[in-house]
């Protein structure tokens, strides 16, 4: 019998923690490992998601896939989506900011 294969990927994960009568929001990071069940020249197929039988196709040579065969590389990817993502929040919040100036703006008249 074959070796099962596998692909990881990290995500960010959010719970909720209490410490002196206070609540927070406990931020981690887990690993997420995905069963290949199907492999091609160029594709693995795995199901992201346990209560759906549909299969995700996952390119081998992507340079951004969406989980990888190593937890380095997977590691790896999180850091640039994670610093990729906090740059696209900071034009967000930049674009947020300008919109209400606009709005606060007494002769604003639309």
């Amino acid at each position: 019998m074959e070796e099962e294969k596998f692909l990881y990927r990290y995500e960010i994960k959010y719970g909720l923690g209490r410490q002196d009568q206070e609540f927070y929001i406990a931020t981690d990071v887990a690993l997420m490992k995905y069963k290949i069940y199907r492999e091609t020249q160029s594709s693995y197929f795995i199901r992201p998601k346990l209560s759906d039988d549909k299969l995700k196709r996952v390119a081998k040579f992507a340079r951004a896939t969406f989980a990888y065969t190593s937890k380095e590389k997977a590691k790896e990817n999180f850091i640039k989506r994670t610093e990729k993502r906090i740059e696209i929040l900071k034009f967000f919040k930049s674009e947020c900011k300008k919109a209400l100036k606009v709005i606060k703006n007494p002769n604003f008249n639309k």
